[in-house]
């Protein structure tokens, strides 16, 4: 199965955090909308698709894409529902 990679990128420390796995855009934006529903300066914050894995090859392909400023996830959110 394919999943993509993601990962939160601090605009201050400018550096990604640590990646995680969602099976799509919206499942990923769900997951980082729990994350920092107590975080202060969520402005600070945006989301990245870093690429993609199969779980069964352990094929990875690398490809960064900005998804969403973490301030703008629950627009997101709402839209793929």
């Amino acid at each position: 199965m394919m999943y993509k990679l993601y990962s939160i990128y601090d605009k201050d420390a400018k550096e990604f955090g640590p990646l995680f796995n969602a099976k799509n855009d919206i499942v990923a934006s769900r997951y980082v909308e729990e994350m920092i529903k107590e975080v202060n300066h969520v402005d600070s914050y945006a989301l990245y698709c870093m690429g993609e894995y199969d779980t069964e090859y352990g094929i990875t392909e690398t490809n960064v894409s900005f998804i969403s400023d973490c301030s703008n996830l629950i627009d997101i959110v709402e839209d793929g529902d």
